[in-house]
């Protein structure tokens, strides 16, 4: 999901920068073994306000063995 917090405009120079929320605990998925990850990529304009904020959620895992 992202929120946005001020108006971005055309010409408006964004920078980000990724913050790890949350790691969970060890999860077995049909995927294989791992853990889910929770980050927040933060926006910011040419003034450094906080015009967003933009949360996702992984899954980064080790596949099982064939």
């Amino acid at each position: 999901t992202i929120t946005f917090y001020e108006p971005v405009r055309l010409g408006d120079v964004l920078t980000t920068h990724q913050v790890l929320r949350s790691v969970s605990g060890p999860k077995t998925t049909k995927l294989g073994a791992g853990r889910f990850w929770v980050i927040d990529v933060v926006y910011r304009n040419q003034d450094g306000e906080l015009v967003g904020v933009e949360t996702y959620t992984g899954f980064g895992y080790r596949r099982d063995a064939s």
